[in-house]
């Protein structure tokens, strides 16, 4: 009896989970084939392609670049079968699906970058709506047509921020750019591989190019067993394509990060640091763009251990980048960790904001921006 009750019961499980595992197996197949022709260059166009609407898939945040190695995949839709971002691979901040579009239906608007990482990328959020460079733009609207433009991208640096700068500021025209980006500049020390002695000031001897950490290291075989292929999308691929896993671009998977490559932070590194942040500000000098540099917050709690990081960046990289602003008249420092209190109601964790945090920081941006720029 015990093994017909058992039977019995297989049978309509099976019954009713046949359709959800076939269901599955198309969904994960897609998924998977799409990465893997993209590496075995089987497509002949780009992600970012006009040409070529909605053919990237839906699902993946993030799509490889040619200049900045990733950017966000413009096709890509949240839980909501929302867009998030718009066709040039920009996080939205307005129901405009392109920047070009804002651009050209708001020829007079004032127009407002914003540059960083994760923090101005705001991917925790379910919605760009939630995103502190989207409610910035829905708080600066008034009288005057302000457009606010996220260029943040989760794991970039301010290498990656320069180049999206050289290639977009010439088009854009801003009459203010937010910079709110440092952390990112000091990860490729702590997740750089150990055998490196020091870390090159572009990465290449510890960066691996985005579309190789997707490659399928398995035998192929395996993949035609049903099981095998669900259980691996979900508990290794999907990983490998969340926003979390994109540290494997520096080190090898498994490998957790180490503060001690921080030893590996040279003079000349946090030159080249500082170097690129005068850079964009000289840009900016020559297009009329005023600048609002902001200091990456990064608190530390006994939950954290970020002690490390936060201790670079108080007392070797931001006395060097704020002694370099006195040279410009265009740049203003705007040190904000004191007015967002460390508590789990404004961040996710040590530095990513979660909706209030978002909420509160682009109140004190908004309030700060009408006090100095008014006119």
């Amino acid at each position: 009896m015990v093994l017909i009750f058992i039977i019995i019961v297989a049978l309509i499980l099976i019954f009713f989970l046949f359709p959800f595992i076939i269901i599955r197996l198309k969904i994960s197949n897609k998924n998977i084939k799409v990465f893997s022709d993209y590496i075995n260059q089987k497509f002949d166009y780009s992600p970012f392609s006009l040409s070529q609407k909605d053919t990237f898939n839906k699902s993946f945040v993030f799509a490889p670049h040619p200049y900045t190695n990733w950017s966000l995949n413009p096709h890509y839709r949240n839980a909501s079968n929302q867009k998030e971002h718009t066709i040039e691979g920009f996080k939205k901040t307005s129901k405009d699906d392109s920047i070009m579009n804002v651009l050209k239906n708001n020829p007079k608007a004032y127009k407002i970058i914003c540059i960083g990482g994760s923090t101005t990328h705001c991917h925790e959020m379910d919605s760009y709506q939630k995103s502190w460079p989207a409610l910035l733009n829905n708080r600066l609207n008034g009288k005057k047509k302000v457009c606010v433009f996220n260029f943040g991208i989760g794991g970039w640096t301010t290498l990656q921020s320069l180049t999206r700068c050289v290639s977009w500021l010439p088009l854009i025209k801003p009459d203010l750019l937010i910079f709110y980006q440092a952390k990112n500049d000091l990860t490729p020390l702590v997740s750089g591989y150990d055998k490196e002695e020091f870390i090159y000031n572009d990465y290449q001897n510890v960066h691996t190019q985005f579309i190789k950490c997707f490659f399928i290291d398995m035998p192929r075989f395996l993949f035609r067993i049903p099981l095998f292929f669900i259980v691996y999308f979900k508990f290794f691929f999907n990983r490998r394509i969340d926003k979390f896993r994109l540290t494997c671009l520096y080190q090898p998977p498994g490998r957790k990060k180490n503060t001690e490559g921080l030893k590996r932070l040279t003079d000349d590194y946090i030159e080249a640091i500082v170097f690129r942040c005068e850079t964009i500000f000289l840009m900016c000098q020559k297009m009329n763009c005023k600048v609002l540099y902001i200091p990456e917050i990064m608190h530390t709690t006994d939950r954290y251990s970020t002690s490390e990081f936060s201790d670079v960046l108080y007392t070797k990289i931001y006395p060097q980048i704020k002694n370099s602003i006195e040279n410009f008249d265009n740049v203003i420092w705007f040190e904000v960790q004191n007015l967002i209190p460390n508590s789990d109601k404004y961040f996710i964790d040590k530095m990513h904001f979660t909706e209030s945090g978002n909420l509160l920081f682009s109140e004190i941006l908004s309030n700060k921006i009408k006090k100095i720029y008014n006119n």
